[in-house]
Parts: C-alpha cells; sequence; structure tokens
C-alpha cells in the first residue's frame, strides 16, 4: 500500500508540493550542478527556482570555468569535450560536467564573448552574423546579417539582458562603428561613431550603463537612450598613494557595480617588484567620474578572466561553498582546468604576473578562440528555436 501510494505520487505530484518546502530545499543546495536537477524535476520547481535564484545566482554560487579537455590523437593533442568545472565540487570532472557543445566546432569559431549563459561567436556560415549559443543546453540563435566594417577583429559584444528578455539586444562595438541589435528584429541599427575607440578590449553592461575600455584604461559609456551615441568618460584616480601600476586592468560587475581589477607597486618600489593585487570601484558622476580604491571586498570573491572580452563577476558569501573571501580568483590561459587564487592586497609572485601581462587576449585581435573562461549559466530560461526568434 505505502509502495502504490509513492509510486503515484512519484508520478504525478511532485508540482503539487508547497512552495516553502521546495525553497528550504532550494536555499540549501551546494552547487549549480545541483540547480540543474533541481528545475529540471518540472515547470513549477523550474519557476520557483527563476524566481529566487535569477534575480542574484551570485549570492548561492560560484561561476563554472569553461575549459576545453585535450585528448591525443595521431601524434597531435585534439579537443575532445567542453568541460564545466564548478569550483564547489572535488576534481576529477566527471560526465556531468560536460558540455553537449562539439569541442572541435567550437574551438574553431572565432569568439566574442559570454554574455548571460551564452557564448557569442561569429558564425561560420556568414561572417557577418553573430552565433548565440547556451553552454548548458546547446540551444543557438543566429543574429540577422549585421552590416559591419572590414575590421572584424577588434568587435566587442555583449547582451544588455537575458536572451529571452524582451529587453534584450545583442551590441557589437567596433573601433569606429556601434550595431545594436533588438533580440527577434529583422535587421541591425547602426551608430558611426564620433570618437574612434582604438584597440577596445572589454565591454560590459551593469544597470542601464554599458561600459568598454580599450588597451589603454580609457573608459566610454555606451548610450542606448535617447539614440545611440558613444561618449569618452574621464575618469580621475582617488585613494591611490601608489606610484606603479602594471597596465590590462580587468572589469568587474560587482553588486550593481563597476570594478576594476589590476597590480600596483608600493610608492618607491620597482614597478617590477612587490606587485599586490588591488581592486578599484567606479564613482560615477556627471561632472568627473572617480576610480575609488577598496581596501577590502568584505565578505565578497571576484571571479577574473585572462580573456579581457569576458567581464568578471563578484560573488557574495563564498565560504557558503567552500571558497574564500576578500580574494580574486583568476582563470588563467591554461587547459588544466586550474585556477589561482589571490588575496587582496597581498603580493603576487612574479610568475603570475607574467601570466596576467603575457596572457595572449590582451592582444584581443591577434587571438579569436574561446580559452578558458568564467561563466554563469542560463539554466533557469525557457528555451525558444531559432525560428520563434
Amino acid at each position: 500500500m505505502a509502495s502504490s501510494s509513492f509510486s503515484s505520487y512519484n508520478h504525478g505530484a511532485w508540482s503539487d508540493l508547497p512552495d516553502g518546502l521546495l525553497y528550504s530545499i532550494l536555499t540549501l543546495l551546494p552547487s549549480i550542478h545541483d540547480l540543474l536537477a533541481f528545475s529540471s524535476v518540472c515547470r513549477s520547481w523550474r519557476s520557483l527556482a527563476s524566481s529566487v535564484i535569477s534575480p542574484c545566482p551570485t549570492s548561492f554560487f560560484p561561476p563554472l570555468l569553461l575549459h576545453f579537455l585535450f585528448i591525443p590523437h595521431r601524434r597531435r593533442f585534439v579537443p575532445s569535450d567542453l568541460l564545466l568545472v564548478d569550483p564547489s565540487l572535488p576534481l576529477p570532472v566527471t560526465p556531468l560536467n560536460r558540455s553537449p557543445l562539439e569541442a572541435q566546432s567550437i574551438l574553431n569559431l572565432h569568439f566574442l564573448s559570454s554574455s548571460h549563459g551564452h557564448l557569442l561567436f561569429f558564425s561560420n556560415y556568414h561572417r557577418n552574423q553573430v552565433l548565440i549559443v547556451d553552454f548548458i543546453t546547446g540551444h543557438q540563435v543566429v543574429s540577422p546579417v549585421c552590416p559591419l566594417d572590414s575590421d572584424l577583429p577588434f568587435c566587442l559584444a555583449n547582451l544588455t539582458a537575458p536572451l529571452l528578455s524582451v529587453s534584450s539586444s545583442l551590441v557589437l562595438l567596433t573601433h569606429k562603428s556601434l550595431f545594436v541589435w533588438q533580440v527577434g528584429d529583422a535587421g541591425w541599427i547602426h551608430h558611426s561613431l564620433d570618437i574612434e575607440i582604438q584597440f577596445a578590449s572589454e565591454m560590459t553592461v551593469v544597470g542601464s550603463r554599458i561600459y568598454a575600455m580599450d588597451k589603454t584604461n580609457k573608459l566610454f559609456t555606451i548610450n542606448m537612450l535617447p539614440e545611440l551615441s558613444v561618449t569618452r568618460l574621464r575618469v580621475s584616480w582617488s585613494g591611490n598613494e601608489d606610484r606603479f601600476y602594471v597596465p590590462s586592468h580587468r572589469l568587474v560587475h560587482c553588486d550593481g557595480e563597476l570594478l576594476s581589477v589590476c597590480f600596483l607597486a608600493d610608492k618607491g618600489q620597482e614597478c617590477t617588484r612587490n606587485l599586490k593585487l588591488k581592486v578599484f570601484r567606479l564613482k560615477f558622476s556627471n561632472k568627473k567620474s572617480k576610480w575609488v580604491k577598496i581596501e577590502s571586498l568584505g565578505n565578497r570573491a571576484l571571479f577574473v578572466n585572462a580573456d579581457r572580452r569576458v567581464t568578471g563577476f563578484g560573488c557574495k558569501n563564498p565560504e557558503r561553498w567552500g571558497g574564500k573571501s576578500n580574494c580574486v580568483y583568476y582563470s588563467g590561459v591554461t587547459y588544466k582546468g586550474s585556477w589561482s587564487v589571490w588575496s587582496l592586497g597581498k603580493a603576487v609572485g612574479d610568475s603570475e604576473i607574467l601570466n596576467w601581462l603575457k596572457s595572449k587576449f590582451y592582444n584581443t585581435d591577434e587571438n579569436t578562440r574561446l580559452d578558458q573562461i568564467w561563466a554563469y549559466p542560463n539554466i533557469l530560461s525557457e528555451e525558444k528555436s531559432t525560428d520563434q526568434i
């Protein structure tokens, strides 16, 4: 009798469990992989997970590390899988950590960025179409043909909102043009820039503002309303008594703020000696904005990519999943599925500084493929087929 009752319940009533009980279970899930399993039970569980987790996933889980697994084949190494490594789970990698994407095909695509749980590439079928790929489900959306200028390697891309949001747009930025595709529209809006952005290397969306940074760390804002425009943001440095800094800042989106991660040497020290990890927060002003030094991250950790095209994340309460607060998790550029953890304000080894400086993605015009990056999955949105978009 008990077995029969359980069988009936198992087949038809999972969706009838009270939300209070499900919420208690949901907030105790230790990893994104557990969240995947939870949200796949039924539509009501998925909806609950979306309403609880989606507004601030960084409060619950760390991002996943995406990297390729290479295997020997005919005297050379070829990619076999795109792996998804969860910092909250022990290694080695298990089959649950594999993306359904075909590794060889993805590796051959011109990589643009990662945004809202999707990887952005130029399509192989048409150079001026953007392929938007969910790395968890494999679902793909292809944009209309964009009237891009010929200088494609300098192009930056980002989604302004989750793909299925009514306000979602795909933004492409080159050194002299801005293109916007409202997801679902038949074509692109083009705006010629009044100022050129030479060697743009980063673009990120923070709230209602879109920021871009070039390789000399000049900061720009992209305005969508009342009309498309790009302006240079004059920024001063505040609270910085350090004399030297190492170039190649990394932008991080954290709690609705824009942060910049860099290395600085103490005043009086040589530029290449005793370098310390420092973080600055952008204090926005209509008159003159400032980069203000942050002395401590508190109960937060930052996840920073070697690839400057991919914005970093701030994660709250990392001890919840076994991480460390007041630290930076740096993806590096290796294929080992490992990362570095640096404490804010502490000296960092010379070899790791060299890794930061010589990151091949510091020259994004010369490197167009996906390497090792941190990314949050878009696991809580309903799928649509390409023809629906």
